[in-house]
């Protein structure tokens, strides 16, 4: 069985939330749908407001530390040096920032960055 745009194999509200839209989508597996539906609903999620309700405050905050060495990765892939197609991103490498979303930033360049190459 294919998963659906909302299922609980793909539970975010949002899905559902994208779906009303077009209702024709809300139940069809994903593998049904066409590429002009699949680029309509991109379009649709790239657009989507979110905004944060508020924050749990700094007693929730949290950054990890500690992880893949650096010294271990190519700077300009992600990938492991000892060993081809092997790459480490986000919080699993030894990079720590301040709070304020400089993680997250390092994660998703990270990611983008092993993508490249992957």
């Amino acid at each position: 069985m294919q998963p659906a745009l909302r299922t609980p194999a793909a539970p975010f509200r949002g899905n559902g939330a994208c779906c009303k839209r077009e209702k024709k989508h809300q139940s069809r597996p994903i593998s049904e749908l066409s590429n002009h539906d699949l680029d309509a609903i991109a379009r649709a999620l790239n657009v989507w407001p979110l905004m944060p309700s508020g924050t749990l405050g700094f007693a929730k905050a949290e950054v990890t530390l500690g992880g893949v060495s650096t010294a271990v990765l190519s700077s300009k892939t992600m990938e492991t040096k000892g060993s081809s197609h092997l790459y480490f991103i986000g919080e699993v490498v030894d990079v720590t920032g301040w709070l304020g979303g400089y993680n997250f930033q390092w994660a998703w360049s990270s990611g983008w960055v092993a993508g490249q190459f992957a």
